[in-house]
């Protein structure tokens, strides 16, 4: 028996190897899907809970510059760490991208020390903040 999985869009502003943490997929039309959330094997270590926010990275992502996923219900945003800039944002108000970013900025080396933590070992480029 096969599951049916839903596809993310083809968007310019799409990330690679992600997934949803609930292993759920996207409802369609939601923003989420702007930055390619979908299905996947990636696992999805929680860094922090703010509020309604959860902040999170994918484990196949040590390649790339540090940086922190952010979720409310189907809205996420990618945030890089150093200096802190959006990298990609699916659904979030201006509004709300505003209060992320001072939450990121705010938890910025809580957050580098994890993502150092996480990926010291593995195959990747150090967190060099680039």
């Amino acid at each position: 028996m096969r599951a049916e999985r839903s596809r993310a869009s083809s968007s310019p502003c799409r990330t690679r190897g992600t997934a949803l943490a609930s292993g759920g997929s996207t409802p369609a039309g939601a923003g989420a899907a702007k930055i390619g959330l979908r299905r996947g094997r990636a696992a999805l270590p929680t860094i922090a809970r703010i509020g309604p926010f959860r902040f999170f990275f994918y484990s196949n992502e040590g390649t790339e510059r540090p940086h922190v996923h952010v979720q409310h219900e189907s809205r996420v945003a990618k945030f890089w760490l150093n200096p802190v800039a959006l990298a990609a944002s699916g659904g979030f108000s201006a509004t709300e991208l505003r209060t992320v970013e001072g939450l990121v900025t705010e938890q910025g080396q809580h957050f580098l020390e994890a993502w150092n933590e996480f990926f010291r070992g593995r195959s990747q480029r150090p967190g060099d903040g680039r």
